[in-house]
């Protein structure tokens, strides 16, 4: 992290839908650029909590680390002096229903009809990981890299759009041709204030694990830029969302 001069504070990032966060000296990228560049981008810890209204709210992240995406000439000194920026708006409302549609088409291909044993969106009792229908994820995280989750089309919708293909080229100072691709996962919070009585399984995810991604002793320099564009809206008390200390 950055030197601090006050003792560090947690900022939620609250982000309506198509919301596009980019965090620098991650390891684990989204996309990235061919060339490795040495710069000087503080590093990020941060985390996923997902919280229920009436918890205490974190220091939300203010106003002006939100840009729009065309606005580089603002955004880009934003991130590189703080390690974190969220473009706004950074997929139309289309693209964000096509991605959604995907995601449901890719959990509704698990299991086997004929056992009864598939997701279907419509049915909240049939969003259970213990009988293996919804994906297991990372240690109670919403993160899930199983069954091809970074190859699945929902994956590619969103690193395909044509907004956070440029910003990551504004980022890299490259074109967008010459940008690479970390085959993450996706992040998914089954709504646990909403949990059918006859499931017995917990829904809710962990609620804080502030971490570095990159050991910035061994590697100071940028190595990567992580991204993280929400499909659905997030709020501090109500729905939890990325937690980050900006440096």
């Amino acid at each position: 992290l950055g030197p601090q001069r006050q003792p560090p504070r947690r900022s939620l990032v609250t982000a309506g839908r198509a919301s596009f966060l980019a965090a620098g000296g991650s390891l684990g990228s989204i996309l990235r650029a061919r060339l490795r560049r040495l710069r000087g981008l503080r590093g990020v810890s941060g985390c996923r909590a997902q919280e229920g209204a009436g918890q205490r709210s974190r220091a939300v992240l203010p106003g002006s680390f939100r840009f729009a995406p065309e606005d580089d000439q603002s955004w880009l000194p934003c991130l590189q002096s703080h390690g974190v920026v969220v473009l706004q708006k950074a997929l139309q409302e289309s693209e964000v229903d096509e991605a959604q549609e995907l995601i449901w088409q890719w959990l509704e291909g698990f299991g086997s009809s004929s056992e009864g044993l598939a997701v279907c969106r419509r049915d909240a009792a049939t969003w259970t990981m213990g009988d293996g229908r919804w994906p297991q994820d990372n240690d109670a995280t919403g993160i899930v890299c199983v069954r091809g989750a970074g190859q699945c089309l929902a994956a590619w919708r969103v690193r395909g759009a044509e907004t956070v293909q440029r910003a990551f080229a504004k980022i890299w100072e490259v074109e967008v041709e010459q940008l690479l691709t970390s085959m993450d996962g996706l992040i998914l919070w089954r709504p646990w204030q909403q949990k059918p009585s006859a499931v017995s399984e917990a829904w809710k995810t962990r609620e804080s694990w502030l971490h570095v991604d990159q050991n910035v002793s061994k590697r100071p320099g940028l190595e990567s830029v992580q991204g993280l564009v929400t499909l659905t809206g997030a709020h501090p008390e109500h729905t939890g969302g990325f937690v980050c200390v900006p440096g």
